[in-house]
């Protein structure tokens, strides 16, 4: 499920580097000040290795910088009327808290602030005394921690950046299937997404990999359990991934479909992606056309810390198509259902 931004991409990349020519200017001036706000920054460094090597990290002035730039093309792309544009700034907001720019959505909420009540005359910089009270009342040093766990969704980027920090992603298939031919068919898929993952493009952006591991779910001792897992194959075929309590799971009622639950979640939003327009969507669904698979990512119940994602088709075929494309997607849940594509985010409550 790669991501599709056809022309509008080049429009975002536009507004996004124009913005950087006065954002930067205004956070350079107000720097001290801005600087008693470092903790942010400290908090998502403390929680992916990535920040160690993407310059947007290296410092306060760099790291703020970049949110507000973030935050004020979102906010021009949500108030540019096209048909291309549509829902996509929502998309990109919550695509940039799972890469760690986790002020954007408050930040696109100051901009709304700052129009609705400037004075004749009043610039963005005469607001900036107030953009930081806000900023002060959002968290503290004290629980920052609980505003980035509020606002950073699962997504199989957390998971890369993890594994690499753990040196090790162990991916394991199921035993279930009373066909032995699809279990040795999906082990002959873990085995090819363990060499997708060994080339993949996102180990550039680090100093080296982890090691990729494959295993049978029978072969996992209680260690195991505890690491950054990618499951492969449904309920059906994979034991722990019929234990796991998910947010979209496949249920046999006659037939097999798939059944989001969001009831549990402080933020569940979804994206259909029909030819490169996204388009909000909300709620429970249920889907069932063929091939119908699914990506999610969870945390691991065995270990907090760690991520588990689930690969899972209706069945073999559908399961192996959807390994071929698996990455360090910046996001919680992708589903094909048919012609029909989803992409979206989620943040357990609590």
């Amino acid at each position: 499920m790669p991501e599709q931004y056809a022309e509008i991409f080049y429009l975002y990349l536009a507004v996004h580097e124009y913005s950087h020519s006065f954002v930067n200017i205004i956070v350079s001036k107000h720097i001290s000040e801005f600087s008693e706000l470092d903790y942010y920054l400290n908090q998502v460094r403390g929680e992916l290795v990535y920040t160690s090597y993407d310059p947007h990290f290296d410092t306060n002035y760099l790291y703020l910088s970049e949110n507000l730039v973030e935050a004020l093309t979102n906010y021009l792309l949500l108030n540019f009327k096209h048909e291309l544009v549509h829902d996509l700034p929502k998309y990109f907001v919550l695509r940039d808290h799972t890469l760690g720019f986790y002020l954007v959505e408050d930040l696109v909420g100051e901009f709304e602030v700052f129009e609705s009540s400037k004075k004749t005359n009043e610039t963005f910089e005469d607001y900036i005394p107030r953009l930081i009270e806000h900023m002060r009342a959002w968290a503290t040093p004290e629980n920052v921690s609980e505003y980035f766990e509020k606002r950073v969704p699962p997504s199989g980027f957390w998971l890369f950046d993890r594994g690499y920090a753990e040196g090790k992603i162990i991916i394991v298939y199921g035993i279930k299937n009373p066909d032995p031919s699809g279990v040795e068919y999906d082990k002959e898929t873990a085995l090819m997404l363990k060499d997708l993952i060994e080339r993949d493009n996102t180990w550039k952006f680090y100093n080296g990999r982890p090691k990729i591991v494959v295993k049978a779910e029978n072969e996992l001792n209680e260690e195991n359990l505890k690491a950054n897992l990618i499951l492969i194959g449904g309920p059906a075929a994979n034991g722990i991934v019929n234990a796991l309590h998910l947010p979209i799971q496949f249920t046999f009622n006659g037939t097999w479909i798939l059944e989001k639950n969001t009831t549990g979640f402080r933020l569940f939003t979804g994206f259909t992606i029909n030819e490169a327009v996204y388009t909000e969507v909300r709620g429970s669904e249920t889907f069932h056309g063929y091939p119908l698979r699914v990506f999610e990512v969870v945390r691991n119940p065995w270990n907090e810390k760690n991520f588990i994602a689930v690969i899972a088709g209706v069945d073999r075929y559908s399961t192996r198509g959807l390994a071929k494309e698996f990455t360090a997607y910046p996001r919680s849940y992708g589903i094909e259902s048919g012609s029909y594509t989803e992409v979206g985010f989620y943040v357990p409550s609590g």
